[in-house]
């Protein structure tokens, strides 16, 4: 359901370990094996998550969608 983590991800030159410390500095706690298991479709995305994922990546919500 959200390989589109991974290509936001990948297109913006980050690793999973750097988009953790990302997603701490504002207060969301997603370690980089979460970002793992999300982008690999072995875990089910928050609605919170989701809201982190469009702010540090400053995408609308219709582009994870």
């Amino acid at each position: 359901m959200f390989p589109i983590l991974k290509r936001l991800r990948e297109e913006h030159g980050v690793s999973q370990r750097e988009l953790a410390k990302k997603f701490q500095l504002i207060g969301c706690d997603i370690d980089q094996n979460v970002i793992a298991r999300i982008e690999t479709d072995k875990r089910r995305v928050s609605d919170i998550e989701i809201r982190a994922i469009m702010k540090v990546f400053r995408v609308p919500s219709s582009v994870l969608l």
